[in-house]
């Protein structure tokens, strides 16, 4: 086999800290936290590599192997870097864990040199055609270089195509305030692919000491203020500032919870000198809660006047341990659990969308208004469905398809039970717009022709609000409806049943897959995927046989 002469080197790295006294500060007390040893000691290593590579302690300015510049070490004399002759993928690593009841804040100096002429970020830390560095927080159970999401709680940094290809050595520090109690891994990770990249870490710590974190809040639409465990993203920011968080004591300022909740998690304070339009959504990732049903009884609580108000659009996701709530203004914030007791009953709400003929009209954007505020879209058999509907509401159903209009044009009613007839007659009306112009038909047909599958509510509501929030701003929708596009081709479900199916095909057959072939495949691989999860897909079998 003839050598290739371009390099990757993918690192892996992960950080473990002991705590004594759980009121006291971790000063950087795990093994060889900041390389002075002059070795890799406490350190596991992993490498796959075609030639020659490995993490290094190294001093002076110059890469160990391959002889690239690389900044000195930014305290002490000595650093980790990653160095390779040829493809490579590192990984090093320890776990940490936060005492519980503590704030947290992981800190370290990064520093890296990329001699390619750009970054390529994809999905996956094989050094096949990448190049990039990533940070991540992940499960201390996940493979040294997996990236599927139900293995990783977040991701603290990446390159991505257009940034600088060099930094100097940056301190960044990052909130773990909600990690606490759970072993987790903090990995750093440089999959090089495409020429020699040098990817150095050093002085790594975890401090318990309340702290106030800062990032810079540029002008500019849907701006985001990333400090780990919480972040908020801006929908419009008029003049440039710094937005900062205050990690608060709970057991101080977790008094007077709103009637019925129970406070839990940690706290902080929020501000910002950026000039901004709300609302503004805030975001804590807190895996610290593992209780599914606690999870889904989390509230945001925002302090209101000196008062903590249980927030209307707190939202929880345990599959991703976020939990989110929309705000007018920023102050004090922290989390609650609601009432365990059973809540009001809930029925669903279901109907079919028909052409005067009968024949079934898939792809119609369907609006519940009243005592819940949802959308979603009909299928290729002309149904819709809003499950989990509080009964004891009064509700409105409302239709709308590019060149159609609808009889009746709304639908009304009160809802004690399940509600199955709300159909509606479809008639063309010979407006000529495209269809595919309509953020919901859009999102519609790349579940269809990515995932070979009908949009779950969450997933479509998600996607087709990125390009609805552009409102008439033409550069906005197309830059959006691009990214969204992008996002479909690089998720994991993609590349474990539409990509897989590519893949087979040119590995088998030497060419890709006709559409014909494609969309039928994918439905066959994909019968059973669960995203995020380890092992192999099912249906290969029967898609090779197909």
């Amino acid at each position: 086999m003839r050598r290739i002469r371009v390099f990757l080197a993918t690192t892996v790295l992960a950080l473990s800290v002991l705590f004594v006294f759980p009121d006291v500060q971790a000063q950087c007390t795990f093994t060889n936290n900041d390389f002075e040893t002059g070795n890799m000691n406490g350190w596991t290593v992993h490498t796959r590599t075609v030639g020659t590579a490995n993490w290094f302690n190294y001093t002076g300015t110059v890469s160990p192997l391959s002889n690239h510049p690389i900044s000195a070490p930014p305290q002490g004399s000595r650093a980790a870097v990653t160095d390779h002759t040829d493809q490579t993928t590192h990984a090093l690593f320890q776990d940490f864990t936060l005492p519980p009841g503590q704030s947290g804040t992981i800190s370290f100096h990064l520093a890296y040199n990329n001699t390619w002429n750009n970054f390529v970020a994809l999905n996956t830390l094989d050094y096949t055609s990448n190049q990039q560095a990533r940070i991540d927080l992940i499960k201390t159970t996940a493979g040294n270089e997996s990236v599927a999401a139900s293995d990783i709680y977040l991701k603290l940094f990446q390159t991505r195509p257009g940034d600088p290809l060099s930094m100097t050595p940056t301190l960044m520090k990052f909130d773990v305030s909600g990690f606490a109690g759970v072993p987790t891994r903090l990995r750093f990770a440089a999959a090089v692919g495409l020429s020699w990249f040098q990817f150095a870490v050093d002085n790594v710590c975890l401090s318990t000491t309340r702290t106030t974190l800062t990032r810079p809040t540029p002008s500019g639409s849907n701006v985001k203020a990333d400090f780990g465990g919480v972040s908020m993203i801006f929908p419009a920011v008029a003049t440039a500032g710094t937005t900062s968080l205050q990690q608060l004591d709970p057991a101080v300022v977790q008094t007077g919870a709103p009637a019925g909740d129970t406070f839990i998690g940690p706290a902080y304070d929020i501000s910002t000198t950026a000039t901004l339009t709300p609302p503004i959504n805030v975001c804590f990732i807190l895996p610290s809660i593992t209780d599914p049903n606690t999870f889904s009884h989390l509230r945001m609580l925002h302090k209101e006047a000196g008062v903590w108000v249980d927030l209307p659009s707190s939202r929880s996701n345990f599959t991703s341990k976020q939990l989110c709530g929309t705000v007018a203004s920023l102050s004090q914030f922290t989390a609650a659990v609601g009432t365990l007791a059973p809540t009001a009953a809930s029925a669903a709400i279901s109907g079919s969308i028909t052409t005067p003929d009968g024949e079934p009209l898939p792809g119609v954007a369907v609006a519940l208004s009243g005592g819940n505020s949802r959308r979603t879209i009909t299928d290729g058999n002309g149904n819709y469905r809003f499950d989990k509907v509080e009964t004891d509401n009064f509700y409105t159903v409302t239709p709308s398809h590019t060149n159609y209009r609808f009889n009746p044009a709304n639908r009304s009613f009160s809802v004690l039970a399940n509600v199955t007839d709300a159909g509606f007659t479809a008639t063309a009306d010979g407006a000529g717009g495209n269809v595919i112009d309509s953020p919901d038909y859009f999102v519609r047909q790349h579940y269809l022709d990515f995932l070979g599958r009908e949009p779950d509510e969450d997933g479509f509501n998600f996607w087709s609000n990125q390009i609805i929030a552009c409102g008439s701003d033409t550069s906005c929708i197309e830059r959006k409806r691009i990214n969204v596009s992008a996002a479909y081709f690089l998720s994991v479900e993609f590349q474990q049943t539409g990509g897989l199916v590519d893949r087979l095909y040119r590995a088998s057959y030497g060419r890709r897959p006709l559409y014909a072939e494609f969309l039928p495949d994918v439905a066959v691989v994909g019968r059973g995927v669960v995203v995020g999860e380890d092992g192999d897909v099912a249906g290969v079998d029967d898609a090779v046989d197909h």
